[in-house]
């Protein structure tokens, strides 16, 4: 019974209000209606693992705190009256292996701590034209993350399938999609994102094309004799044939590729960064999926372990991701709200307020 009672404190404390945002307008439900909304924010309960301790002390701790609470004075600069939305924001902290090795258990420990912020959205009810509903489901959001270089895609899958480059996990990057206030702005659809990083060093290093083709002739190499390793094993009549055909399949392979070698080097193109389509290699023989930016090439990287300073405090920010997603395309249903959030987060947000963070 006590349990019972605890959580239905906790219920009352993270839910207050789901219900009182709901009302019957005297007017048929609409966007204009709902932009008409005075928004706000509401602080909900943080997230900080006990774990943390190991890499940021106690007395430590709050200095991150002190810096994500400047960061929610970064958005309500720029979207100060969240109009048909709610904001609710917290903080979280945690400890984190920057650059791990491959089965995540080695890498250099830092504290990653982030500042976040989702809108629930008031909506129409398409059976109640007048009634004003509410939700706190919502895809428009921001996170500022700091230290934590969460890249996407990385090859999880175990060794030897895993990419390695020089024995380091390979990443493919966000699709790079232009540019924000003077910073690489990467992103598909309704999502976008940012990395801040300290001026003349990168915390991810780009794979080359010369280190994306050697890998590509050693998996050809490997996934070929390994096909011929079992084909041994077929009866001599069949056996030869089979492992002949195999064998020609893999010249093909090979010649192909180390000509898209040789081009590149008749180009000056092997020092350049590898854009690919995804991180798959056509072992067929197929052309290597060097790409560009602009027809949805990504590029493959590596994280720069010697980038994170190990002598510095825990909760300073050397390296800081901030994303941000947004509602659209759905009229009547926060579509509205999630537009005007993106218009002036883009605006107006101080950017440069949080790239002077870093180191600092």
């Amino acid at each position: 019974m006590k349990k019972q009672i605890i959580l239905l404190i906790l219920l009352t404390i993270n839910f207050p209000s789901w219900c009182q945002k709901e009302f019957t307008s005297t007017v048929l439900c609409s966007d204009s209606l709902l932009m008409s909304i005075k928004g706000q924010y509401e602080k909900i309960n943080d997230v900080i693992f006990k774990e943390v301790a190991s890499v940021l002390p106690k007395a430590q701790q709050p200095e991150a705190l002190r810096r994500m609470d400047a960061m929610h004075q970064m958005l309500l600069e720029a979207f100060p009256e969240p109009k048909g939305l709610v904001g609710y924001w917290h903080r979280y902290m945690n400890n984190y292996l920057f650059a791990p090795n491959l089965d995540n258990k080695k890498g250099i420990p830092v504290c990653n701590y982030r500042y976040s912020c989702w809108y629930g959205q008031y909506k129409c009810l398409q059976d109640y034209p007048k009634q004003v509903a509410f939700t706190k489901e919502t895809n428009s959001s921001l996170d500022v993350d700091v230290n934590g270089l969460s890249l996407p895609n990385s090859t999880d899958a175990p060794a030897p399938d895993t990419i390695l480059i020089n024995g380091e996990r390979m990443y493919l990057m966000y699709n790079k999609i232009g540019s924000w206030k003077g910073h690489d702005l990467y992103g598909e659809g309704n999502f976008r994102m940012v990395i801040l990083h300290r001026n003349g060093e990168m915390p991810f290093l780009p794979v080359t094309r010369k280190q994306y083709l050697d890998y590509a002739l050693n998996i050809i190499n490997k996934f070929y004799d390994d096909m011929i390793k079992d084909e041994q094993l077929l009866p001599a009549e069949s056996g030869k044939e089979t492992i002949r055909n195999t064998q020609e399949m893999k010249n093909k392979a090979i010649k192909k590729y180390k000509q898209e070698l040789e081009n590149s080097r008749d180009n000056n193109l092997l020092d350049l960064p590898a854009l690919v389509i995804d991180t798959q290699i056509p072992v067929t023989g197929g052309t290597p999926y060097f790409s560009t930016d602009s027809d949805g090439g990504r590029m493959l990287v590596t994280i720069n372990a010697a980038y994170m300073k190990k002598k510095q405090p825990k909760y300073i920010p050397q390296v800081i991701e901030i994303f941000w997603k947004w509602l659209s395309d759905a009229p009547k249903f926060g579509g509205a709200q999630g537009e005007y959030f993106r218009k002036m987060l883009e605006a107006n947000f101080p950017i440069e307020k949080l790239q002077a963070m870093i180191d600092k």
